[in-house]
């Protein structure tokens, strides 16, 4: 494989990239079995289709495609190590020319590392909590029993008017001067009166209202809501009442805490609530220590962030929100028009967040490289193995590409890197923890 840097300057290399006519005939065979081993083909057993068969059913380009996919998974790190490249981001490449029984050309173009000045981080000393000051108020315990009473809540359905303590399910519709709020509409809400799970004061105006019956009233939206648009603003909202439910809760008692687990009694539930309470007081205590810990040895090292770099971070925050939003059943450009800014004034607000995740992520790669950290590929394939079987939970049937994903020399040299990292941050936690 021939590797060429044709550019290298303000942290960022462009690299060109032939890879022989040999190697690629070697990928294509890869890539067909990979396809034969997924795809179904008639007549034949899974895995057992021949290349015509395959070629003829499946068509050149996606097969090309495929191939391309495999010699860049399989080339690409190869590529970078043999230029001694490191990059800090995905990297953008290029396919420049591809042809069977050809040698195949593309481009990578990465950011690299700047140069990052550490200081003395191994001076730095912050005296770790306590373990054992972790308490749980018995408050804390009644909180979490009061919220198995609602999971385990039985309702029944009513025709009578709505009174605290009901569960309803409503329609709403809010106006903003006659104008219709997208983010303040909902078919068939449930809500469970006195909860105030909603704007303060919208709840009121549900009580003594029957099932079928409509209302309108108007909402002050509160001077520090979320929404800077709503802020202090009278919001008309028009309601349609479609079900009324009265709410039973199941008494505190050893019933309940078998239907939590059939080996508990009340009492053992609740024992069961501290040690979940302190365990999950215990880990946000060691987040939080750690937090700590990289911050100061983050604050006095010094590296010059290249503007591409902040740019490209800013998109990946956006594109975290984005994928957020989806999950909930919304958009980034709804979101934008609910909190009412624009794209460029989130990125103006998100920049130094963003200049401060890049330059942890930098110091934390080089204090990796200061200490020597390796990781043995044991030890990167559990991790790949953990991870498929998370996924596995969500994407059953996605199961086979992933494996493919993971097993590819780009995906294991990503999950080397976040170990390595890792091992990096309990190497300053470990270090930080030693007063002396």
């Amino acid at each position: 494989m021939q590797v060429e840097i044709t550019e290298q300057k303000n942290n960022k290399a462009k690299i060109a990239v032939t890879v022989p006519a040999t190697e690629v005939e070697k990928y294509f065979d890869q890539a067909i079995k990979q396809i034969n081993s997924r795809e179904k083909f008639e007549g034949f057993r899974p895995g057992h289709a021949p290349r015509k068969v395959i070629e003829s059913k499946i068509g050149t380009d996606k097969i090309h495609a495929e191939v391309i996919k495999v010699t860049l998974d399989n080339t690409y790190p190869k590529a970078l190590e043999q230029a001694k490249v490191t990059p800090i981001d995905r990297p953008k490449i290029q396919v420049i020319k591809f042809a069977p029984k050809n040698p195949f050309s593309y481009t990578i173009e990465v950011n690299t590392f700047p140069e990052v000045s550490l200081g003395n981080y191994k001076a730095i000393k912050i005296k770790k909590p306590e373990k054992s000051n972790i308490e749980v108020s018995k408050e804390e315990i009644e909180n979490v029993l009061q919220r198995i009473q609602k999971q385990l809540a039985t309702y029944t359905e009513k025709k009578t008017a709505v009174k605290k303590g009901n569960r309803v399910e409503i329609d709403f519709q809010g106006f903003l001067k006659n104008v219709p709020l997208e983010d303040a509409a909902s078919k068939n809400h449930p809500l469970v009166i006195g909860e105030n799970m909603l704007v303060k004061g919208f709840e009121d105006n549900l009580i003594k209202m029957k099932p079928k019956e409509e209302k309108e009233f108007e909402v002050t939206f509160p001077k520090d809501h979320s929404a800077k648009h709503l802020r202090g603003q009278k919001v008309k909202f028009k309601v349609k009442l479609n079900k009324v439910f009265a709410v039973k809760l199941p008494e505190l008692d050893d019933e309940l805490a078998k239907k939590v687990n059939p080996q508990f009694d009340l009492k053992k539930l609740k024992e069961d609530i501290q040690k979940s309470i302190t365990k999950q007081k215990r880990d946000e205590q060691e987040i939080a220590f750690k937090s700590k810990v990289i911050d100061a040895v983050v604050s006095q090292a010094k590296v010059e962030i290249a503007p591409g770099l902040i740019e490209e971070e800013l998109q990946n925050m956006i594109k975290e929100v984005s994928s957020k939003l989806i999950q909930q059943g919304s958009n980034f450009d709804q979101y934008l028009k609910r909190i009412n800014k624009t794209k460029d004034e989130l990125k103006k607000e998100w920049r130094k967040e963003a200049e401060k995740r890049i330059k942890t992520g930098l110091v934390i790669s080089q204090i990796a490289k200061e200490e020597k950290i390796t990781v043995p590929e044991k030890e990167i394939n559990a991790e790949i193995q953990k991870q498929l079987l998370q996924f596995a939970q969500f994407q059953p049937k996605e199961i086979k590409k992933l494996k493919e994903q993971f097993n590819s020399d780009r995906q294991k040299k990503q999950i080397e890197l976040t170990l390595k990292n890792r091992k990096a941050i309990d190497k300053l936690v470990e270090c930080a923890s030693k007063l002396g």
